[in-house]
């Protein structure tokens, strides 16, 4: 009989599941807002700030874990003990917890990983480095590279080593947060008026357009967008596209054979 996942140490749950990096998959987009529709189901809206893609599989460009990471953000007096109660419900497992944060895990199972695998990660308001450094790997290729060379140089070292190989990216991640926080200063801060940096979207337009037509469901023609925005949509629409969330919509379907995208209204 195999033992149950908290039975086992440390070492047998490395050796069961390794690091493992692989190139960019389209499908983790799909299972990000797979989950996130989940949670949004899942868990009540008025304690919930906002939910984001984090870690490597939210930038397109480099190699990552095959791992979504997610960062769900709550007020600072939501009461987590509901929250956490859902999310067990849900098939989540605590991996680790304190007063300030709570990290969850889907898709361990005793014979190795599930093919859909999540990190949540539990914060309080305004705990959301994460969201800075992704950002910053995303506006800056040749860092991303940087990072994504520690991490391959990283992964046979200390394959079974999850803990080793996290310590060994720190000063990196580190560095590259504070540098991030100092060029967008206050965007995920919910005092400031808006999330989404002024000058660096292209797409903004399309947002506002969004925001004006109201609507649990969008639908626009490449042609409309276009028309939106003075120029066709491309390849960096899909680093942006979580931009529509900060008036209220996701993207839903990107359909390139009847050229049209789908915005559907957040509940």
């Amino acid at each position: 009989m195999k033992k149950h996942l908290s039975e086992m140490t440390l070492e047998e749950l490395w050796e069961l599941f390794p690091i493992f990096l692989t190139e960019h998959q389209t499908c983790w987009d799909i299972w990000y807002q797979e989950e996130l529709r989940n949670l949004q189901r899942l868990l009540p809206a008025k304690e919930i700030v906002r939910i984001n893609h984090i870690g490597s599989t939210a930038v397109k460009t480099i190699w990552a874990k095959p791992i979504v990471d997610i960062m769900m953000e709550t007020k600072p007096d939501s009461d987590w003990t509901t929250v956490k109660k859902k999310l067990f419900q849900s098939g989540y497992l605590c991996m680790s917890e304190d007063s300030r944060r709570i990290s969850f895990n889907k898709g361990y199972t005793e014979n190795g990983f599930a093919e859909k695998v999540y990190h949540l990660h539990l914060r309080r308001d305004g705990d959301n480095d994460e969201l800075y450094f992704r950002d910053y790997l995303i506006d800056h290729p040749q860092t991303a590279k940087a990072y994504e060379e520690l991490k391959l140089n990283l992964w046979k070292k200390y394959e079974h080593n999850r803990d080793a190989y996290t310590e060994s990216k720190t000063d990196f991640i580190q560095k590259h947060t504070q540098e991030a926080r100092k060029l967008y200063g206050e965007r995920y801060d919910r005092s400031s008026k808006r999330e989404v940096a002024p000058a660096l979207s292209k797409y903004e337009p399309l947002w506002k357009a969004l925001e004006e037509k109201g609507g649990q469901s969008i639908r626009l023609s490449f042609e409309e967008i276009k028309a939106i925005l003075g120029f066709e949509i491309d390849h960096s629409f899909l680093n942006y596209k979580k931009e529509a969330s900060q008036v209220g919509y996701q993207v839903d379907k990107i359909s390139l054979k009847e050229k049209h995208v789908t915005f559907h209204k957040i509940n």
